[in-house]
């Protein structure tokens, strides 16, 4: 048991014999040898311990666990980078309940370096790991200064995250503010005392007074809401930049000021600014391989869009509107016959299926007014119409189930069935006139007849009825096979297994393909049909004559075969090569997209070392770790306070699952059997309470050269916020960072762990930039408190002499 230092005046006595050792020490007590006895380890009928009334913080959590709200961790553990020196018992705080969650939270407040922090947990060099909490409120009681680290604090403050701010204009700055929070909004206010002429001041930087301007503003009026007013609000969303206080002068009219932010954090900011690569979720990291986008599947659509619909004016009272128009082609110009003017709001209803214009009675256009809409879906009236120019005059189109080739280069509709106007398109009609013919219009005769593939409300799409296209049910390399040449309306008229045998195409009426447009047909759509590219897949590659070379390569019919894709992931960008520079590694394809890593180097054409090296160099700070090392610079650095702190272990554990759901095994980053549909997942994919630190490479700490901190200072992890247990116990204004990776997914996005404001444990695109940054310290062995009792208006604060 580690000796404890002998305090002057304060004991704790255990008795462990008889009574008559209490009458023994009473007596020795009053004739003055009790002193002495107390001093020594004095053994009379028995052993009599004597300790110093402890006020270290490790036994102020202790405690807590026989009151209910701790417990002793008992999995696997290392906070040093010295194994002796990790020796010590853990124990968390831990909330049973919902209820002592929240109870948590008024237990476990402490004020060091002047700051609020939250105690976490002990740590196993026998000191407390803490999380930061913001700036604490202060008064004055009886001529003692009391802190508050609760609740009743503002929501913003001037935090610790720094930015270039124009200052180029008029505006108001002074020596203080007041801030004052309503729900989820904050006012700031500068204060203008009327008594004193030098606490508020309005001040004009320019390009000719900048840098002394600046600087006097620096030393005598520091905040400002970059307004002439002085006030300004602040509401809880997001990033909120505008208060600031200045800090220093950078260049031009330009100075480097601290932002309002949420009291708990020192601001947010993006883990990391990227997300396309598995390396974003290092703290630190190496190196980052460029990821290509792949489109592996194409989709031929010959349909072209004709808009009956989906045109919108926002309504007012300019418009006019008539029964019917006349058109002259001399000048083409339509007129509105006996027109209407719209004189309010009520009127907008008479619009719908006349004819209206904007300002004007006359113009080379009109507007046949199919609906009309408002809110709660528009801020405002909106007119739906269709657009009537270049001599329209015609709103419905006819429509028959079969087409007559005149052979003069004309068509003519067999037996039109249908003339529909557009106004009855609307009520649902318009369902029945897929697969039929038409000119387009009210025509029965024209020079290009087309047949409707697809119907919508606002839209037709058809297909030209002369239009064709070959199919083949085979190949010979580019060579089509027992091929077929169909119109296409043929195609889309036909059941949807009728050319279900008809497997490649070159897209057009070749029976000869070039390497880029042979496809092999995936299956029929409503309006076209998806087909796979020409992409050659290899099980490997070798580097020869400058160029990657595809090994045992499987191509176009293997594309929709995921067994096979599993095990073959290294093709070329573009369709029909099987030797190219650079390769690329392919590890997801859901069958229709998919990304892959370029291989750019020679000499790393492994895909286990090309995540090694993402993962494990960690020669590149993260965004969040140079923001946390900044504050670290400004509000610790050479003070009294950095003797506290404990060069302990912040965790980043990258190490990739191999069992459960997220698996290297069934990721396509595993070359020789992963499924490309399946997601690399790193250890904290699903909870866990581990504090086990599981590489060498992912122990970030100021002793570790293979993961070294520059400061002693981190991130908490998913396991030490999961020990919390209710999300009461981890609730606060916003949420934040925690280092423990979740997965590279697929979107090709790079995801931690983060507590969100309710206290759940969610997960987060590393370049998410709303996510707040709440900084963890570690405090030495032996660190005492000199009063307090953890709550958040009387917290634990921390013995400095």
């Amino acid at each position: 048991m580690k000796k404890q230092r002998k305090h002057k005046w304060k004991y704790r006595i255990n008795l462990r014999k008889k009574i008559l050792v209490l009458v023994i020490l009473g007596v020795s007590l009053f004739v003055g040898l009790g002193y002495a006895i107390l001093e020594s380890n004095l053994e009379i009928f028995g052993t009599l311990e004597v300790s110093k009334y402890d006020r270290t913080l490790y036994t102020a959590l202790k405690k807590e666990v026989s009151k209910g709200y701790a417990l002793k961790y008992t999995g696997a553990h290392q906070d040093s980078m010295d194994p002796s020196k990790s020796t010590e018992d853990i124990y968390h705080f831990y909330g049973s309940t919902a209820a002592k969650g929240t109870e948590i939270l008024n237990k476990n407040n402490v004020l060091f370096a002047d700051k609020c922090w939250q105690m976490i947990r002990t740590t196993d060099t026998g000191g407390v790991k803490l999380l930061y909490n913001g700036e604490p409120e202060t008064s004055v009681v009886n001529g003692e200064t009391q802190y508050n680290c609760g609740d009743t604090r503002t929501l913003y403050h001037i935090g610790g995250i720094l930015k270039e701010l124009n200052l180029s204009g008029t505006y108001k700055y002074a020596k203080n503010y007041t801030a004052t929070t309503s729900g989820t909004k904050t006012t700031f206010t500068l204060v203008d005392d009327p008594n004193d002429p030098n606490d508020c001041k309005t001040i004009t930087v320019n390009e000719s007074n900048a840098q002394s301007t600046i600087e006097d503003i620096i030393e005598n009026y520091p905040y400002t809401c970059k307004n002439a007013s002085g006030t300004c609000q602040a509401t809880a969303f997001y990033n909120t930049e505008i208060f600031y206080k200045v800090d220093g002068y950078s260049s031009s009219t330009n100075a480097n000021v601290y932002l309002s932010t949420y009291r708990d954090r020192i601001g947010n900011t993006e883990f990391n600014s990227m997300v396309n690569s598995p390396a974003y979720v290092g703290y630190m990291y190496g190196d980052v391989y460029p990821i290509n986008y792949m489109g592996f599947v194409g989709t031929e659509n010959f349909g072209k869009t004709y808009e009956t619909l989906g045109k919108m004016s926002l309504l007012s009272t300019s418009y006019y509107y008539a029964d019917s128009f006349t058109y002259d082609e001399n000048t083409n110009t339509y007129t509105l016959t006996n027109p209407v003017g719209v004189t309010n709001a009520t009127n907008y209803k008479n619009l719908v299926y006349k004819y209206m214009m904007d300002g004007v009675t006359s113009g080379d256009s009109v507007m046949y007014v199919i609906g009309v809409d408002g809110p709660p879906f528009f801020v405002g009236d909106v007119a739906n119409f269709v657009k009537l120019t270049g001599g329209v005059v015609d709103t419905s189109i006819k429509f028959s189930d079969n087409v007559i080739d005149n052979g003069d280069g004309t068509f003519t509709l067999d037996n039109p069935i249908d003339t529909v106007s557009l106004k009855d398109w609307t009520t649902g009609s318009y369902t029945n006139y897929s697969h039929k013919y038409t000119c387009g219009s009210s025509d029965v005769t024209c020079s290009s007849a087309k047949f409707v593939t697809e119907v919508y409300k606002n839209a037709i799409y058809w297909v030209d009825t002369s239009q064709t296209i070959t199919l083949a049910k085979a190949r010979d390399g580019l060579s089509l096979i027992d091929y077929t040449t169909i119109k296409v309306s043929d195609y889309f008229q036909s059941p949807s297994t009728a050319y279900e045998d008809y497997l490649y195409t070159c897209g057009n009426n070749d029976t000869t393909c070039t390497e880029a447009n042979l496809r092999y047909i995936k299956n029929k759509i409503s309006d076209g049909y998806k087909y796979y590219k020409n992409f050659s897949f290899g099980s490997d590659v070798v580097y020869e004559n400058n160029k990657y070379k595809l090994q045992n390569v499987v191509g176009l019919e293997d594309l929709d075969d995921a067994d096979v894709l599993s095990s073959h992931h290294y093709t070329c960008a573009d369709p029909g090569e099987t030797e190219c520079a650079p390769a690329i590694y392919v590890f997801y394809f859901d069958g229709e997209y998919g990304y892959g890593i370029q291989l750019n180097d020679p000499n790393i054409i492994d895909i286990g070392t090309m995540l090694n090296n993402m993962f494990t160099k960690n020669t590149t700070s993260s965004n969040i770790k140079n923001k946390i090392d900044a504050w670290y610079e400004k509000e610790l650095k050479d003070t009294i306070y950095e003797a506290k702190l404990d060069d302990t272990i912040y965790c980043n554990d990258r190490s990739i699952r191999t069992t459960g759901t997220y698996t290297l095994a069934r990721s396509g980053w595993n070359p020789n059997g992963g499924k490309l549909n399946q997601t690399l997942g790193f250890k904290e994919a699903t909870l866990s309470k581990d504090l086990n630190c599981t590489n060498l490479t992912d122990r970030f700490s100021v002793a570790n050269n293979a993961a070294k901190l520059t400061y002693k200072i981190g991130l908490l992890t998913a396991p030490e916020t999961s020990l919390l247990n209710q999300n009461s116990a981890r609730a606060a204004p916003y949420s934040y960072w925690i280092a423990s990776p979740v997965e590279h997914n697929m979107y090709n996005q790079a995801e931690l762990r983060s507590v969100e404001t309710d206290g759940n444990i969610g997960k987060t695109s590393s370049n998410s930039s709303h996510i707040g940054t709440r900084p963890a310290i570690s405090l030495i062995a032996g660190t005492e408190y000199t009063k307090g009792d953890g709550s958040m208006t009387n917290p634990y604060i921390v013995r400095m002499d």
